[in-house]
């Protein structure tokens, strides 16, 4: 499921201007979130935990010359028990 299949959803229920307006703020509100590094938690759905990974060396498989990565920023899923056991 993607975003319009989200808002479609949603527009059962309310105006499909309105569902968009909220679908779209709360991915804005989550991804900011994330940005200043706070972990986002959703009740009976799971946990957004902002990670950051160290640089390490790395090698090129085309040349096989070693390269340094940067800090490199990743986002971990924790899913409730409450979804789990839903799926």
């Amino acid at each position: 499921m993607n975003r319009l299949e989200i808002i479609k959803e949603l527009s059962r229920y309310f105006p499909e201007n309105e569902a968009k307006k909220a679908v779209c703020k709360i991915f804005e509100i989550i991804t900011v979130a994330l940005r200043n590094k706070e972990k986002v938690v959703i009740s009976s759905f799971g946990t957004f935990i902002p990670k950051e990974k160290m640089p390490a060396i790395r090698r090129n498989p085309k040349n096989n010359q070693k390269v340094m990565t940067g800090i490199r920023k990743k986002v971990k899923f924790k899913p409730s028990k409450k979804l789990l056991r839903t799926i």
